[in-house]
């Protein structure tokens, strides 16, 4: 599984430090930590979380929060008739630095479709191996090039279309793999298939694993 994008971490750790860091300085440095400061604290972990999960909402929330941040920490120590403080000097530029990052398009993106998010992807492995597909009560020869726990590609002796469902096979010394597999793609170029395995749960995906850690330590049932 790839890495999530350092920045997204980045940014997630600084606005946590930026929560207790605002905490500490309210306490200490004003005496006061009423209920809005407290709740601002906080919700820092959560906007943390949204952030980091590199989704829709998360992408939103740090943007409305960041402003109410940045808004509260000027009209807060206006308002108590104090200059701002170093971290209030220091907070302001980072906040609008962090949401200046994410509206960069690479760094935006993975936030609103799913399909960018690389690091989501399960580690696929090329493989030669054959395998039998049912279909309808019908058992079709085909061969799977590529695998991982949540889908592979496949030619299969069979004319197929998206969303079919089909039951897949696959028998390598004593393993028997038995899957659930539904099609999501057809490459008429190379006359192959991509399935996935919708119904794979953890039992399913360790059998996977084992097959294909098994297959490893064959060449030649494991591509280059």
């Amino acid at each position: 599984m790839s890495v999530k994008p350092r920045i997204v971490k980045v940014i997630a750790s600084i606005y946590l430090i930026l929560g207790v860091a605002f905490a500490l300085t309210t306490h200490f440095m004003f005496k006061a930590f009423d209920a809005p400061s407290v709740a601002l604290s906080l919700s820092t972990l959560f906007v943390a979380y949204g952030v980091v999960r590199v989704t829709r909402w998360g992408y939103w929330l740090f943007m409305i929060h960041s402003v109410l941040f940045s808004t509260f920490l000027i009209s807060h120590w206006e308002f108590m008739a104090t200059p701002l403080s170093i971290f209030g000097w220091l907070a302001v530029p980072v906040l609008v630095a962090m949401s200046v990052a994410l509206l960069g398009k690479e760094i935006r993106a993975p936030y609103f479709n799913p399909r960018l998010r690389w690091w989501e992807r399960a580690r696929r492995q090329k493989v030669h191996i054959s395998a039998e597909f049912q279909i309808d009560g019908v058992l079709f020869e085909g061969e799977i090039l590529d695998m991982s726990v949540s889908g592979c590609f496949a030619t299969v002796d069979a004319y197929l279309e998206p969303g079919l469902i089909l039951f897949m096979r696959v028998k390598h010394f004593d393993q028997d793999l038995k899957l659930l597999a539904k099609v999501v793609r057809i490459d008429r170029n190379s006359k192959g298939v991509g399935l996935c395995f919708p119904d794979a749960g953890s039992f399913e995906k360790r059998e996977i694993r084992d097959l294909l850690e098994s297959l490893s330590s064959n060449p030649a049932n494991f591509a280059a």
